[in-house]
């Protein structure tokens, strides 16, 4: 919907295109669809932060907790 909200109100306005009714969500997604836009679902990922190391871990103990305290 915010799409289509997007291209009513926005984008159309912008490029001086009257549409008097709106479109359909099936045209919105059609119109992407020939940009070259994909729908895919979303797959959660791994996240590795690298909390654990060897130089995260030294530069905690050696510099950043005794400046803390």
């Amino acid at each position: 919907r915010g799409l289509k909200l997007y291209m009513e109100l926005d984008l159309f306005p912008r490029i001086h295109l009257k549409v008097t009714r709106g479109i359909s969500m099936r045209t919105a997604r059609r119109w992407l669809h020939q940009e070259g836009f994909r729908y895919t679902m979303h797959h959660k990922g791994l996240y590795f932060d690298g909390h654990d190391r060897p130089d995260v871990v030294a530069y905690r103990q050696k510099e950043f907790l005794p400046q803390m305290a």
